[in-house]
C-alpha cells in the first residue's frame, strides 16, 4: 500500500490521506493521454456539481496553464503541497494573467501500474476529493466561474517497478471582473452604522460609499432601532 496526501486551500490548509494499492506491473508503458485525463476530470466535476444542483464551470486557458505548471513541477521534483515552488495558489493564477477575485485549489497525487485509463484516474482522484470535507468545499463552491485542471505524469525512484505517480490540480476561481458592484449612501443627516457579511462601517452624512464583493452581499443596519436588512444587486445603490 503507498499513501497520497490530499489537500486544499480555502483560506487555511486542511489535509487528509487516502491510500492506493499498486501492484507491480513489469515493463508497463504509460500512455493514456494527459489531456484525455484532464478532460476526464473537467467532466466529472462538473457532472458532480451539477448533481449537487450547482452550475457547472468553463475551463478557462489561464487557469489551465496555473494548474498545469503546477502539476509539471511537482511531478519534476517529486516534491508536493501548496507552497512548494515557492508560491500560493493565488500567485500562480495571477502569473497566469488571471486577475482573481476568488482562488481556490485542490492537489492529489494517485499511483497506478501499467496503462490505466482516463476515466480510472480521474475516478480515483475525484473520489479522493469528494470524500474530504476541504476539497469537497472547493468542489461544490457556489461563486466561482472558472475551472483549470493540471495533471503530470511521473516515474521517479522509490515507486514500484512499473508504476507511474499521477499528479492532479483542481483550480477553481472567479475573475475580479465578475465580482459584485454596489453602492451605500447616506441620506440622512448623521453618521450611519451599517454591516457588510459582518464588516462594520460609518457612514458620514450625505455620503456614499462604494463596496466590491466577490459573493452576494448582506447588509443590515438599524433604523429607529429596528433591523433591516438589505441583498444589493450589482450596480444597486442603496440608500440609508
Amino acid at each position: 500500500m503507498r499513501e497520497g496526501i490530499l489537500k486544499a486551500v480555502f483560506g487555511a490548509a486542511a489535509a487528509v490521506a487516502f491510500t492506493v494499492t499498486v501492484a507491480q506491473a513489469p515493463n508497463a508503458v504509460a500512455n493514456t493521454s494527459i489531456e484525455a485525463i484532464e478532460q476526464t476530470i473537467a467532466e466529472q466535476t462538473n457532472a458532480y456539481r451539477q448533481r449537487e444542483g450547482l452550475r457547472p464551470l468553463l475551463r478557462d486557458e489561464r487557469l489551465q496553464k496555473a494548474a498545469s505548471a503546477f502539476a509539471h513541477f511537482m511531478a519534476r521534483t517529486g516534491q508536493y503541497g501548496h507552497k512548494v515552488d515557492g508560491k500560493t495558489p493565488a500567485q500562480r493564477v495571477g502569473q497566469a494573467a488571471y486577475d482573481h477575485c476568488i482562488v481556490r485549489e485542490n492537489i492529489a497525487f494517485v499511483e497506478f501500474p501499467g496503462n490505466p485509463t482516463a476515466k480510472e484516474i480521474a475516478a480515483r482522484l475525484l473520489s479522493g476529493w469528494i470524500s474530504s470535507i476541504g476539497h469537497r468545499k472547493n468542489l461544490k463552491a457556489r461563486y466561482v466561474t472558472g475551472l483549470g485542471i493540471g495533471v503530470a505524469r511521473s516515474n521517479l525512484k522509490g515507486l514500484p517497478r512499473g508504476a507511474w505517480r499521477y499528479y492532479a490540480v483542481q483550480v477553481f476561481a472567479k475573475p475580479i471582473a465578475d465580482a459584485f458592484r454596489f453602492a451605500v449612501r447616506n441620506t440622512r443627516g448623521q453618521p450611519v452604522e451599517y454591516t457588510v457579511d459582518r464588516k462594520s462601517f460609518t457612514l458620514p452624512p450625505n455620503t456614499t460609499h462604494k463596496h466590491l464583493q466577490c459573493s452576494p452581499p448582506l447588509i443590515k443596519t438599524k433604523v429607529r432601532g429596528e433591523q433591516r436588512t438589505y441583498k444589493p444587486k450589482s450596480g444597486q445603490t442603496i440608500d440609508l
